[in-house]
């Protein structure tokens, strides 16, 4: 039997410490194995999670209080047990078998309910020591069974809905696990058992490799393969983690220097930095002085940091992301949405991007595509890129493209591999690596929600052809109109040299590559498009496009515009603008412009102050009368009423982006059919100065209007 000590007691919680506890314990195992009833008596470990937290909101007494009512609970609930502190937020109950669970539970909906905290929850280890351990428990010493309890509550110390768990002998592998990786960490960081995998991450929006995240490994030729879920607990737990994550970015700045040198595609790593690894070194520092020695940029290395780690620290760790966001790294949050505090962290935090817990698409459903939707959605407003881990199915990868997301992960795509794998992959799979232009020109799109009835298209242009990139089903809802049902449908037609007008398409996107954006009428066999053109980004000689189109037929209820076909097939080949007058609701919509102070699709009022303000800025001072009298619809009318086709032309000199006058003619045409008398007005530039006989025909014309005066 044990031998007899005073014990003492925890200043704080009035609880016994842990080593007098431990020595009251082992006398009363002794003591029931002597009379035959071991084991009578489970030990129970109790750990709170996230108790810094609680700290930091609260303060350290306001955390001292907390203790002290914990303290008071177990005391109530397992009267007549042994109880213990054992350090900081971790208590220790030697309870009676009988009622050892409903008291566990009890203690842990109490205290549980006192903290009112989802994210910090008191949990408990439950271990029962058999009789044929009895030996093993003996010579291990006196915490040995508690040690086992712990390893328990560990196992479950980030479910949610989970407050007590038993010991099982899958765990006590963990326990044997967690001792080799102790004993041979150092030797396998120096003989190459860790190695580093490589997990590729793909654009959306290309289909090519944008990204790739780094990944330990442990492979031991004796002991055999070990799994990171493991050896990263135990080296947080030991306080070692900081160096395998030195090793694994050490690691990556070879292999970058490496692909460089070789002129071998590469695209951006990222590294995870665990939460120690903020208090056990300086991380900035730490890649900084990386990056300098291989002489890469900061452009080249990403940094992950997960929600959990944001948690513990949140001051100290907002200054760490800065300064990483600052010298030009991107940093990411990696499992967006394991915690309860996901929101609050990106209210408080500036991230580059977001990584979804993979738990979204596990549980892949209609209700998590909508929480999934909900969650693109909200970055896309924050400024934020997304990435969704863990995509598995085609489906799932078709969803999360409809959606714009921005990138994915997944063994859908690719496992983490080896470099040698690595660097092989993308030409087996005949995938393409994504080049920096194309990265600079693809992360203006996420900015994009693409969740919404406005059909959106992007392209890329590289002063030759367009290329559809993406297209949101909105988008193609109106090319199903005109038989176009696919990327390599619209790819085909936007090169194929018969297609009627397709200059006009091509000029519109010269006209956004310079000025920004664009618009026109397009007309296909039976419909009118109307397409926005607007530049997003550029690299280099490639621009990146949003189109937005819009059928007019469908819109136009109240018009057949159909019916004016040989209006708007001349006004598309020769017209500048094409401007649409509602009289009965007096309105101008904007058509087509090339002026880049309006936009297709705009809407203004038809009154005297729109026109007067355009004739301040674009008609010349002579003409400025006369145009503000021709712009009055009752004068349209007139005019047009007194020719045989419902139509009046005149003639203005406008000023141009350079500053120069030029003639415009401006043809009106009264609908007469429509409700309000509507009006179609077009403005082209006068054709006779670049006419090739044009001095002939005008001397032949006012040779003609003398004549008749």
């Amino acid at each position: 039997m044990a031998a007899q000590r005073e014990n003492n007691y925890d200043a704080l919680t009035g609880l016994l410490e842990m080593h007098s506890f431990f020595h009251v314990t082992i006398g009363i195992a002794d003591r029931d194995h002597e009379q035959g009833i071991f084991p009578a008596r489970y030990a129970v470990y109790f750990n709170i999670s996230n108790f810094k937290l609680y700290n930091s909101i609260y303060g350290i007494e306001g955390g001292d209080e907390c203790l002290k009512k914990i303290a008071a609970i177990l005391k109530d609930v397992f009267a007549g047990d042994y109880i213990g502190r054992a350090a900081g937020d971790s208590f220790l109950v030697l309870a009676a078998k009988g009622t050892a669970i409903a008291r566990t539970e009890e203690a842990c909906r109490r205290i549980n309910e006192m903290i009112n905290n989802p994210g910090i929850q008191i949990r408990a280890g439950i271990n029962q020591t058999e009789s044929d351990d009895y030996g093993k428990y003996v010579q291990k010493g006196d915490s040995f069974t508690f040690d086992l309890a712990k390893i328990a509550c560990d196992s479950i110390k980030d479910k949610n809905n989970v407050c007590y768990a038993f010991y099982t002998k899958e765990m006590g592998k963990y326990n044997e696990d967690r001792n080799f990786i102790l004993a041979h960490f150092e030797e396998a960081l120096k003989n190459g058992n860790i190695k580093i995998a490589y997990q590729p991450i793909v654009r959306s929006i290309t289909g090519k490799f944008c990204n790739s995240e780094a990944l330990s490994r442990w492979y031991d030729p004796e002991y055999g393969n070990i799994s990171p879920a493991v050896f990263i607990k135990v080296l947080e737990d030991a306080h070692l983690i900081h160096k395998l994550d030195t090793f694994v970015l050490r690691e990556v700045a070879k292999v970058l220097r490496y692909e460089i040198d070789h002129d071998i595609p590469y695209v951006p790593i990222s590294i995870n930095f665990s939460r120690l690894d903020f208090f056990l070194m300086n991380p900035f520092e730490e890649v900084q002085k990386v990056v300098k020695e291989f002489d890469l940029k900061p452009n080249m290395i990403d940094i992950e940091i997960t929600e959990s780690t944001i948690l513990e620290d949140e001051s100290f760790l907002k200054k760490e992301v800065n300064d990483f966001r600052n010298a030009g790294y991107e940093v990411w949050l990696d499992d967006f949405g394991s915690g309860y505090s996901s929101l609050n962290v990106l209210a408080d935090f500036h991230f580059d991007e977001i990584k979804l817990d993979m738990g979204f698409l596990k549980n892949y459903s209609e209700s998590s595509q909508r929480v999934i939707k909900s969650v693109i959605v909200m970055a896309k407003q924050l400024g934020l890129h997304t990435l969704a881990e863990g995509v598995e199915t085609k489906e799932q990868a078709d969803f999360l493209i409809s959606i714009g997301c921005d990138k994915m992960q997944g063994y859908y795509y690719a496992k983490p591999m080896g470099l040698d794998i690595a660097v092989d992959y993308p030409q087996q799979r005949q995938i393409n690596v994504e080049t920096p232009e194309e990265e600079i020109l693809f992360n203006r799109a996420s900015a994009v929600n693409v969740i919404t009835d406005k059909s959106i298209g992007f392209y890329i242009y590289d002063g030759k052809y367009l290329t559809i990139r993406f297209a949101n089903n909105a988008y193609w809802h109106v090319l199903s109109k005109i038989g176009l049902h696919s990327k390599e449908e619209v790819n085909a037609l936007l090169r194929d040299p018969t297609v009627n007008k397709l200059e006009s398409i091509y000029d519109l996107a010269e006209k956004a590559k310079n000025t920004g954006k664009g618009s026109l009428i397009y007309q296909t066999d039976i419909y009118y498009m109307n397409i926005n053109m607007q530049k997003l980004s550029q690299a280099g000689n490639m621009v990146l496009l949003q189109l937005e189109l819009e059928n007019l037929n469908l819109r136009h209820t109240n018009v057949d515009l159909t019916k004016y076909a040989r209006e708007i097939r001349n006004f598309m080949a020769m017209y500048r603008d094409i401007y649409y007058f509602k009289g009965d609701l007096g309105e101008i919509e904007v058509l087509q412009s090339g002026n880049p102070a309006y936009k297709a699709g705009e809407v203004m009022k038809w009154e005297k102050d729109v026109f007067e303000n355009y004739a301040k800025d674009r008609i010349h001072p002579q003409d400025q009368k006369r145009y503000l009298h021709f712009m009055n619809k009752e004068t349209i009318y007139s005019l047009a009423e007194k020719s045989d086709k419902d139509e009046t032309v005149t003639m203005f000199k406008e000023k141009d982006r350079n500053g120069n006058y030029k003639w415009m003619i401006y043809d009106a045409i009264v609908i007469r059919d429509t409700r309000g008398n509507d009006v179609l007005l077009a403005i082209r530039e006068d054709v006779l100065p670049w006419m090739a006989d044009g001095s002939e025909v005008l001397q032949e014309y006012t040779r003609d209007i003398s004549e008749k005066k």
